[in-house]
Parts: C-alpha cells; sequence; structure tokens
C-alpha cells in the first residue's frame, strides 16, 4: 500500500515537466492560463459533495473539496490530504496519516479534528451509505494521524473511501450539525484547488484558482461551469467554442458532428461502465420471472451499440463488467436473442392493454437508447411508455421513489466487485429493484470479507450465477468513454492526467496557447 503515492508522485512529475514546454512558470505557480469553461447539464442543490441523491454536488464540489485518498480513472489510490496510510494485520483497522501543510479556504489550518467531525457525520449523512455502514469509530492518534476502525474486515473499503462520499469538511464551520440544509453547503469552504467565486443560479457557476493550495496547480485561474438543460444545449457550446470541455458523454447521433470539428478532439477508450434495464420487481408485471426472461430475450444488443450508442460500445452477455477479468464469470450469461419466444410470452401473460412506463435520463445518449429499447419491445409485444426527464428528477424518480417499470440505469462498476454489492445486496445503495435474495447477500459478505482474492473470485462468480437465473435486470451494453474537449488542452482526467486525478478535477489542467 505504502508503493501508491510514490508511483503517483512519479507520474506527476513527468506530466508537470511536460507542461513545463508552455510556461516558464514554477511548479508551485497558481493560475495564468486563464478560464476554463464547462457545460454543467442541470444546476445541483448543493455544493457539498458528501450529500445525494445525485452527481452534480459531486462533479461541482470536486474542485473546493479533498478527501483523505481519490480514486483516480485507473483505479489506484491517490494520496489527497494523507500522504500515506496502512491496514492493520486483521483488516479492521485503517490508519491515514495527515499532511500538516493544509489550510482550508479561509486561512484557517487543516487538522485531524476536521477528519474526525467528517467521518463521524458520514456515518449519518453520505450518499456512500456502503461505507457508511461499515465504519465502526474514528479515533485521532496523534497530531497528524487518523485511524478509522470497520465493523468487519471489508476488502473495498479503501477503493470505496476513496470514491466520492468522504470530503473532508471544516469542523470549524458545520461544527457538529447536520449537513442537510447548512448554509455553507451554499458557500463552501474547502481546501481543494479553487474556491467559490460565484454562483448564479440558473446561468453558471464560477470558481477561481487556490492560491494556497498544497498540490500542483492549478494553472487555469478560473473554471466556469455554464448551466444548460440540455445535452444539445452543451454540444451547441463545444461547436461554438464557448466550452471547452464536455462533461459526460455526448449523445450518439451527435458524435459525427463533433468529429468534423476541426477546434475539437474526440478520443475514445476502454471502461468499466455499463448500461442495464432495471425491473421494478414490487410491480406487476415484472415481479414475475418469465416476463423478465422475456423482456430479455427480445433485446438485439448488437442493434443496442449501433442505434442507441453510434457503434460505440460492446453488447453485454454478462452480470458483471468484463474489464474486471478475475471475478467475471463469462458462463453466466443473459438468454438468447429470442423475440418470437417473447413475443409468445407477453402474448400468454400480459393483458392486451398493458404498457410499460420506461423512465431514463435526458442526458447523452438517453433518448436514442430508450427509443431503441421501446422499438425492440414493441416489435415483441410489449408496449412501452418513454418518460424522459433531467438527470436529478429522474435520480429522484427512480432511487428515491421507485417509481417505474423500467429503469435505463448506468454506471462504472469497477475497480472491485464489491460494486455488484451496490446493486445487487438487498440493502445496496444503487439497488433500485426490489430485489432480495438471501443467497446473493451471503455470497457477496463473502467476498467483502476476505484478502483471499480465490475465495473472493468464486464468491462473486457465485453471485452472477444466481442474477443469470433469477434476472433482476437486462444487461445492454459495456461502455466505452467518450472525451470531448478543446485541441491543445492538457491535463484532462482520463487523457494525459489518466491516473493523476480523480474524474471531474482540473488542477493539472492547461490551456492551448494562443
Amino acid at each position: 500500500m505504502s508503493r501508491g503515492p510514490l508511483l503517483v508522485v512519479l507520474a506527476l512529475a513527468s506530466l508537470v515537466a511536460s507542461c513545463a514546454e508552455q510556461t516558464t512558470a514554477s511548479r508551485g505557480a497558481k493560475g495564468g492560463d486563464g478560464t476554463l469553461r464547462l457545460s454543467l447539464l442541470g444546476e445541483p442543490h448543493t455544493l457539498n459533495p458528501n450529500l445525494g441523491p445525485g452527481e452534480l454536488s459531486f462533479v461541482a464540489g470536486q474542485n473546493i473539496f479533498n478527501r483523505l485518498v481519490s480514486l483516480a480513472p485507473d483505479g489506484s489510490i491517490l494520496p489527497e490530504l494523507a500522504h500515506s496510510w496502512e491496514m492493520s494485520d486483521d483488516g479492521l483497522r485503517y490508519s491515514f496519516h495527515l499532511r500538516d501543510d493544509v489550510t482550508w479556504h479561509d486561512g484557517r489550518r487543516f487538522t485531524a479534528t476536521d477528519v474526525r467531525a467528517t467521518l463521524e457525520r458520514v456515518v449519518l449523512e453520505s450518499s456512500n451509505r456502503d461505507l457508511a455502514r461499515h465504519i465502526a469509530g474514528v479515533d485521532i492518534k496523534g497530531p497528524h494521524t487518523v485511524e478509522v476502525s470497520l465493523s468487519e474486515p471489508w476488502a473495498a473499503f479503501l477503493t470505496s473511501f476513496a470514491w466520492y462520499g468522504t470530503s473532508i469538511l471544516p469542523a470549524h464551520i458545520y461544527g457538529n450539525s447536520p449537513w442537510a440544509d447548512h448554509p455553507a453547503n451554499l458557500r463552501p469552504i474547502g481546501t481543494g484547488p479553487f474556491k467559490l467565486m460565484s454562483w448564479e443560479p440558473g446561468r453558471r457557476i464560477v470558481i477561481e484558482k487556490n492560491d494556497s493550495y498544497f498540490g500542483p496547480g492549478p494553472y487555469v485561474d478560473r473554471v466556469e461551469y455554464l448551466l444548460v438543460k440540455t445535452s444539445n444545449e452543451a454540444i451547441d457550446l463545444l461547436l461554438q467554442g464557448r466550452a471547452d470541455l464536455l462533461i459526460g458523454r455526448p449523445p450518439a447521433e451527435r458524435l459525427a458532428e463533433l468529429r468534423k470539428a476541426s477546434h475539437l478532439t474526440v478520443t475514445t477508450s476502454p471502461a468499466d461502465g455499463r448500461l442495464y434495464l432495471g425491473f421494478n420487481l414490487t410491480r406487476t408485471p415484472f415481479g414475475d420471472l418469465r416476463i423478465r426472461r422475456a423482456v430479455n430475450m427480445a433485446l438485439d444488443r448488437r442493434a443496442l451499440v449501433e442505434n442507441g450508442l453510434g457503434g460505440l460500445g460492446a453488447p453485454a452477455m454478462g452480470f458483471y463488467t468484463p474489464s474486471v477479468r478475475w471475478a467475471y464469470n463469462d458462463a453466466a450469461r443473459v438468454p438468447d436473442f429470442d423475440p418470437a419466444a417473447a413475443r409468445r410470452a407477453f402474448s400468454a401473460l400480459l393483458p392486451s392493454n398493458y404498457s410499460a412506463a420506461l423512465v431514463s435520463a435526458d442526458v447523452g445518449s438517453g433518448r436514442s437508447m430508450a427509443a431503441e429499447l421501446a422499438r425492440q419491445l414493441e416489435d415483441a409485444g410489449l408496449r412501452v411508455r418513454i418518460e424522459l426527464m433531467p438527470p436529478e428528477a429522474f435520480l429522484k424518480r427512480v432511487m428515491g421513489e421507485k417509481d417505474f417499470d423500467l429503469a435505463l440505469l448506468s454506471g462504472a462498476q469497477g475497480p472491485d466487485p464489491d460494486q455488484l454489492a451496490v446493486r445487487f445486496a438487498s440493502n445496496g445503495t444503487y439497488q433500485v429493484m426490489g430485489y432480495v435474495n438471501p443467497e446473493v447477500d451471503r455470497a457477496l459478505a463473502r467476498g467483502a470479507r476476505s484478502s483471499d482474492m480465490a475465495v473472493r473470485a468464486a464468491a462473486y462468480r457465485r453471485v452472477q450465477e444466481i442474477l443469470a437465473a433469477d434476472l433482476p435486470i437486462a444487461p445492454l451494453i459495456e461502455s466505452v468513454r467518450v472525451k470531448v474537449f478543446r485541441k491543445g488542452l492538457r491535463g484532462v482526467p482520463h487523457e494525459d492526467a489518466r491516473g493523476l486525478v480523480p474524474e471531474f478535477t482540473y488542477n493539472l489542467i492547461r490551456m492551448p496557447q494562443r
């Protein structure tokens, strides 16, 4: 575990050295490269990145706050407020050794008290509920050391801890008060590379460089989040030269247009994300396994890739991402494509006037994917009503209210197969289907508790076997990551800054020379 920070430092030094070609500024210099402009689909209700549901607060707050450690897009663990860490032999305690050169945006010193106060509140309010359930205690072991105790060994602890819902908040601002509705959520004080400059509701959020930031950069003076209502509006800003980087994936139908733009770069790379169709098992008729099997048989997944994602993806034939090969069970597969058998099942089991509500976020290729799903299902005899909505409304509808028949879902499922628990355990954070199988819960627990890779692999492969039998979802597509940004932009997460910063973090961004 101690080698991780060293590798990150070496890689980071390489990138910083390459950036020096564009400027004579020293490694510690802040700002000077102007403004980075991004389009943000929707508007966050808070800039506290630990609160949910929804990703907008995380995206916007990522550059304002730090975690003790963070998760790079390649799955490696990056040091942030902690410069090193270690695990006890029994797997129940993690000690984090804190930097002593960090200040809050208001000038106060960052201390171990801030960490303890935050993590004690994480247990009560964090959007990362799976992590919160495992934390048994937080103790200060010295002026720069904090120990986190777990209720039981959990192999995925560090990955989950570094992912989301654990940004450290200032104890001198929040005290012991609940996070929800705290005024500091709208006027955040963090330790990150940028601090809030202004928030114009419905128009834009602007963050500016933190001259006291402890890490490299930021090299841009400001980051401007332009608040848009549709994915097409975000694409138009890029094409018009009014935005420099796209957050998220572009709609499939506009990829060709983006690729032709001489001032833009479009890249693709492998990803551990998946698209899948979630069934509401608490509703008729999707509590019936025969109907869920018929839906799976009705889907031509290759056509979904071509017509829904413009060919950028691969058919999902299993129940976990194949990018994590050691845990993937390629024998646990979806039913064979057989629309005729699906039609017979729908005809025999459904009332003639039945139609299902297919709920999707109207972002990226959500619209085209929902349309292709509806077309295929209707061809097989299941009528579908498409209901598109903004991402925040979608999350409230699906995760909060569980008000759907079919839901088009997606998300990263690596780098650890404990992500299966997030989506399929009876108490998983993103388990919206109403799916309960005690054997799945037991197998997931075995995989989480063990540090033996063979034991973990057997547990997660068994989970996939059960999912292939129960079909609480219809796997659709293995994602390909698509990035669109202005030509000459450097330090982009997932690109030349891959493995150096988490997604949505922009302290290494260098603007093109003018």
